[in-house]
């Protein structure tokens, strides 16, 4: 689900960002770069999140899934678009999605692994 929001994200971001971030943040920034970014991102958060959703995993690796992939995507882009549309008062491509998804995702994806990591405890426990 998270990968998939990603992705939708991504589109959004696709045909203004690399001109929104050429006049906000450097000239130098180019759709090679929006491009290169991206798929890393992509890539990355779908290696983890493979990583995550192997049981064996998925109590030792939620702190560290959650620090770096989760917060800075759902949380911190969020905040990211959010500040910036209000700052420079013009849309940051990416806002719409990052707004109405990225808490969301964030919340949910908070309460699962609270769920499985309780529900894994009280087996090994129980």
């Amino acid at each position: 689900m998270f990968l998939g929001a990603f992705a939708l994200h991504v589109l959004e971001e696709a045909p203004g960002f690399t001109a929104w971030a050429r006049r906000h943040a450097s000239e130098r920034y180019t759709q090679r770069d929006f491009a290169r970014n991206n798929a890393l991102g992509l890539a990355i958060t779908g290696a983890a999140t493979y990583v995550l959703a192997r049981p064996s995993r998925r109590r030792r690796f939620f702190g560290v899934y959650y620090s770096t992939i989760l917060t800075q995507q759902a949380l911190f882009n969020t905040v990211f678009h959010a500040a910036t549309t209000v700052a420079w008062r013009e849309y940051s491509p990416g806002a719409v999605l990052a707004s109405a998804i990225g808490g969301t995702i964030h919340a949910g994806a908070v309460a699962q692994q609270v769920f499985f990591i309780g529900v894994s405890e009280a087996r090994d426990h129980g």
